[in-house]
């Protein structure tokens, strides 16, 4: 339990920050206008989700062995020249997918999408304030 709080955590405080970046850049700090505010606010909350969502989607999909074709193409062009790896080297790729599969860990990084889709949430609100926020 402890280490999952220590992960979101993490994830959160990351985002947080990514957020507080992407605010600074486009001059949330200096704005004095509602409707302007809440553009920035919706720009740093949609930024960190959006990359969190895409990572945490990378993560699953690379978990799931879609690149191993890159891998096994590399091990089909440099290990015949290796003499140590040479047995290796004559593996199919149904073989070589399932040795990759039996080492591989099964890691969750679904905790990344969910903070994703929680400051995209966030996000959108700030855009529905920012499109009926009266202009200045």
């Amino acid at each position: 339990m402890e280490k999952n709080r220590i992960k979101y955590l993490t994830a959160t405080l990351i985002a947080v920050a990514l957020g507080i970046g992407v605010f600074a850049i486009k001059g949330g700090f200096s704005e004095t206008e509602s409707s302007a505010l809440y553009r920035c606010l919706s720009d740093a909350f949609f930024v960190p989700g959006i990359l969190f969502v895409a990572f945490s989607l990378l993560m699953f999909v690379a978990g799931e062995g879609v690149f191993n074709i890159f891998g096994f193409a590399v091990n089909m062009v440099i290990l015949p020249f290796l003499k140590k790896n040479r047995e290796r080297s004559k593996m199919t790729y149904y073989e070589y997918c399932k040795s990759k599969a039996e080492g591989r860990k099964t890691e969750s990084f679904w905790y990344l999408c969910l903070i994703g889709i929680i400051f995209i949430v966030l996000a959108v609100l700030f855009t529905l304030l920012f499109e009926t926020a009266p202009a200045a």
